[in-house]
């Protein structure tokens, strides 16, 4: 996972897996994904293992809370207020809304294929997730964790759309596929507009957005390199 930080800086990167979890030293690659996410204010993390979210403290590595209720291998998972999704490789979306580490409940989205990544608004209420069906889709939630209406889509995109960005407002969207990275205005209804297109020529596995600049995560698989570029844009 990657994020952007005020003024453009810092950036912080996170990769590769934990070699104990609790404890446990016997933590396998195959039950882990690259869901990660930071719980806003705390010093927690979620991550993503097996068909459970984990709640872990950064400091002591110890389990405080476990996430249940998905169906499939986790794919993704994002934290925004009180929100916290889980995008699953059977094309379900986990959406708990709560205090952690007992949230009240958990519902679930249906996608129509595989969903590999996930961002939610600031306020936990624009939850946006990226498929295999190639279409991104942005969901208004509800508060009272009521059955969200139909999605806006993003649908321009050729191939798999491997990350995902909301801004804070939940206006602006990012999203990268095996080739480029695309920038859309979400109105607040209707399907999102694609602005700008940019070629990068690799697979985008990650990105952020802060203010006004976009930040793609790629890796030349070929020649094992991973980089990172920061992009302006104003629309």
């Amino acid at each position: 996972t990657i994020t952007l930080g005020p003024g453009r800086t810092p950036v912080k990167i996170h990769c590769g897996v934990p070699v104990a979890i609790d404890g446990k030293e016997d933590v396998k690659p195959e039950h882990l994904s690259l869901a990660l996410a930071s719980v806003p204010l705390t010093e927690q993390v979620l991550v993503g293992y097996g068909v459970t979210v984990k709640l872990i403290d950064s400091g002591t590595a110890k389990v405080d809370g476990e996430l249940t209720g998905a169906t499939a291998q986790i794919n993704s998972v994002a934290a925004a207020a009180s929100t916290v999704a889980a995008a699953c490789a059977d094309g379900k979306i986990f959406v708990w809304r709560g205090s952690l580490p007992s949230p009240a409940g958990c519902t679930s989205i249906e996608c129509p294929d595989e969903v590999r990544c996930l961002a939610l608004s600031s306020d936990g209420l624009s939850l946006l997730a990226g498929c295999d069906d190639t279409v991104g889709r942005i969901w208004s939630l509800s508060a009272k964790g009521e059955e969200p209406p139909p999605p806006r889509l993003l649908s321009e995109h050729d191939d798999w759309i491997y990350s995902c960005a909301l801004s804070r407002a939940g206006d602006i969207a990012v999203t990268g596929d095996d080739a480029s990275l695309r920038i859309w205005r979400v109105p607040e209804s209707g399907n999102a507009r694609c602005v700008s297109t940019i070629p990068l020529n690799t697979g985008v596995f990650g990105c952020a957005i802060h203010g006004d600049s976009a930040l793609s995560a790629s890796l030349d698989i070929k020649n094992s390199i991973f980089f990172s570029r920061i992009i302006s844009f104003n629309i």
